[in-house]
């Protein structure tokens, strides 16, 4: 809870972030779009594993949902959704990576808060699960045109795009490869490092 027109400031290149709270038309049309184009979410390479979170609930304001594409440092491209907005706070926050060690084999960190809060925040999202309410929506409006997001938070031409006024989600369950924001608030946070698989979900 860790791009191809411009970005703002403090984030690397709006394509992508938290909420796919779009319809899977969304992410279906634009995605394909964006591969096609070599369109990257952002402009980092993503490590090879992604980052799993959950929350009880998500509310975010001035949010824009769009296709991208991410890449690793080996070339291997994970289509993903950005979800961006201008604000987002979320409640009993938990995430996790989990990564192969040698000699140890896999090994969770995970972090948890009870709160958390951020500002022009995107996330590079492969699968979202919860309960999604919308508020003031605009679905299938060309990715470009998109004006509720972040500065900069835009998609391709042509390519499907939602925006919307604000969006709640009750039990966050999300997969993603890539997480930006300007401000990165969490409160009372906890960071721990268990041998094993433990995944937040």
């Amino acid at each position: 809870m860790t791009d191809v027109p411009e970005r703002p400031a403090g984030r690397i290149r709006w394509r992508r972030f938290l909420g796919i709270f779009a319809a899977g038309a969304i992410g279906a049309g634009g995605i394909m779009v964006a591969i096609a184009q070599e369109a990257l979410a952002v402009s980092f390479a993503v490590a090879g594993t992604p980052l799993k979170t959950t929350a009880d609930q998500l509310n975010g304001y001035g949010f824009v949902a769009y296709g991208a594409v991410d890449h690793e440092i080996n070339g291997r491209l994970h289509p993903v959704l950005v979800n961006a907005f201008r604000r987002a706070t979320l409640d009993n926050f938990c995430q996790s990576v989990v990564t192969p060690v040698p000699i140890l084999g896999a090994v969770t960190l995970r972090t948890t808060a009870p709160h958390v809060y951020a500002e022009n925040l995107g996330v590079d999202v492969e699968l979202i699960l919860g309960t999604v309410t919308y508020h003031d929506v605009e679905i299938n409006r060309d990715a470009s045109t998109l004006t509720q997001g972040p500065p900069g938070a835009r998609g391709v031409p042509g390519t499907s795009g939602t925006q919307a006024a604000a969006v709640n989600v009750k039990d966050l369950r999300q997969i993603a490869w890539a997480t930006v924001a300007d401000t990165l608030r969490l409160s009372d946070s906890k960071n721990i490092v268990l041998i094993g698989n433990h995944p937040c979900f």
